[in-house]
C-alpha cells in the first residue's frame, strides 16, 4: 500500500486536498497511465513531500521559459525579415531585379512592396510601378507574385498617382493604355485621352532624367491617340505639332549634336 500511496506524487498538481480525497484505484490507475515505476513514483513523492509547491514552481519555470523561447523565435524571425526587405527595396531602388523563385517567395516580395506603398516620400511611387509591373505581367519574375495578370489590381494602385496633382507621368501613361484596351476598366479613348493630355509639359524642365523620360512616353502616346483617332477626332496635323514640340521640349533639356528624328526620339525613350 505504500508503494501505492506513493504515486500522489503524481497527482500533486490538484494539490494535498485531492490526494486526501482520491483512492487507491484512482492511484493505482494514475501510475499505470504515466507508465512510472514504483521506484520513479517513491521519488516523486519524497520529493512532493519536502516541497507541496515543488509543481507549481516547475510549471512555472516551465511556462517562462516557453514565452521566453517563443518571443526569442519572434525576434529572430523579424530581423531575418526585414534583413531579407531590406535586400529587396534596394535591388528596386535601383531599378534591378530580384529574384524569386518560388510562389512563397513571391508573396514575400509582393507583401514587401504593398508596405512600401505606403510610404510618402516618394518611395511609393517606385513602388506602385513595380508592383504594377508584376501585375501586369511585364517584369521578369511576374508569375511568381501573380499567377496570372491581374488588370483590376493593377488599376487600383495606378488611379490615385494618375489623377494627382501633381500626376505621375508613368501611371497616368500606363492606365491610359489600359483603358484604350478595356483591361481591368470599361475601354475608355476618351479617358485615355484626358489621361495623357497633360504629358509632355514637363520636358525642358529641372527634372530627373527617368521623369523626363516617363513624360516623354506619356506624350507619345497622346500623339499616337492623335493620329489614330482614338476617342477623339483623328487629326494627324494636330499630332505632328504636338509631335515636333515635345521631341524640341525634350531635345532642349538634352542638348542633341542633331535635332531628333521621330525614329531616333522613339528609340531613345522607348516605349
Amino acid at each position: 500500500m505504500r508503494h501505492a500511496l506513493l504515486t500522489l506524487a503524481l497527482l500533486s498538481a490538484a494539490g494535498p486536498a485531492l490526494a486526501d480525497s482520491v483512492t487507491d484505484a484512482t492511484l493505482r490507475k494514475e501510475a499505470l497511465l504515466r507508465g512510472y515505476t514504483t521506484a520513479e513514483a517513491e521519488r516523486r513523492f519524497e520529493e512532493y513531500q519536502r516541497n507541496p509547491q515543488a509543481h507549481v514552481e516547475a510549471l512555472n519555470k516551465g511556462i517562462g521559459n516557453l514565452v521566453s523561447n517563443m518571443y526569442q523565435r519572434q525576434a529572430a524571425k523579424q530581423a531575418a525579415t526585414k534583413k531579407l526587405w531590406d535586400e529587396m527595396w534596394e535591388a528596386i531602388k535601383y531599378g534591378k531585379d530580384y529574384p524569386v523563385y518560388s510562389a512563397a517567395e513571391g508573396a514575400e516580395l509582393r507583401k514587401m512592396l504593398e508596405v512600401q506603398l505606403t510610404r510618402d516620400d516618394g518611395g511609393e511611387v517606385l513602388a506602385t510601378r513595380r508592383i504594377v509591373e508584376y501585375a501586369l505581367h511585364i517584369r521578369p519574375y511576374s508569375e511568381f507574385i501573380f499567377p496570372e495578370p491581374d488588370y483590376a489590381y493593377a488599376v487600383s494602385k495606378l488611379h490615385a498617382q494618375a489623377y494627382g496633382n501633381p500626376f505621375d507621368a508613368w501611371s497616368s501613361n500606363t492606365l491610359a493604355r489600359l483603358y484604350l484596351l478595356g483591361l481591368g476598366v470599361p475601354k475608355d479613348e476618351a479617358e485615355a485621352f484626358s489621361l495623357v493630355a497633360r504629358c509632355g509639359d514637363a520636358l525642358g524642365l529641372p527634372s530627373r532624367a527617368k521623369s523626363r523620360v516617363d513624360d516623354a512616353r506619356c506624350a507619345m502616346t497622346k500623339v499616337r491617340i492623335l493620329e489614330e483617332g482614338w476617342g477623339v477626332p483623328r487629326d494627324p496635323k494636330k499630332a505632328a505639332s504636338y509631335l515636333d514640340m515635345t521631341m524640341e521640349r525634350f531635345s532642349t533639356r538634352e542638348n542633341p549634336v542633331q535635332p531628333f528624328t521621330r525614329e531616333k526620339f522613339e528609340s531613345m525613350i522607348g516605349r
